[in-house]
């Protein structure tokens, strides 16, 4: 005689699992990101003065082309973040969610015909691109 073996099928417990902990390493990836992104800004050279940088100030200490941007009032540094705009998705950029929009943040990162490049946005990305492949699993495109 056969014997009645039985088969419990956890797919859908796995499934929910897998996308629990997916999510929680992209939260993880985009807040390391977000941070990395924070840390590659210079500052403008005026350290501990009350308003700032002065118009002077800046013109001495201007960013390097192609490194990441100087701070001067720290708007474009505040204004870094992630959102999570659906399941399964992470958004890393200036001016999200609640965040203070720049209208300036898209010249630092391409540049313009009057001004190379100050990139900070892909360069965090590249830098961070294995330790992103480990926690997610996949390879990025």
């Amino acid at each position: 005689m056969a014997s009645k073996s039985k088969v419990i099928w956890y797919g859908p417990q796995v499934k929910r699992r897998l996308n629990v902990q997916m999510e929680r390493n992209l939260d993880r990836a985009g807040v390391m990101l977000e941070t990395d992104i924070k840390r590659s800004f210079g500052n403008s050279g005026v350290v501990g003065e009350r308003g700032g940088a002065t118009k002077a100030d800046r013109r001495k200490n201007r960013s390097a082309a192609f490194g990441p941007p100087n701070v001067d009032t720290g708007l474009l540094k505040r204004a870094v973040g992630f959102i999570r705009p659906g399941r399964l998705r992470r958004w890393i950029g200036t001016g999200l969610g609640s965040k203070e929009k720049t209208g300036y943040a898209k010249f630092l990162e391409f540049g313009t015909r009057y001004m190379a490049p100050r990139p900070f946005l892909r360069p965090a990305l590249y830098r961070n691109r294995v330790r992103i492949e480990k926690l997610l699993g996949a390879k990025l495109r």
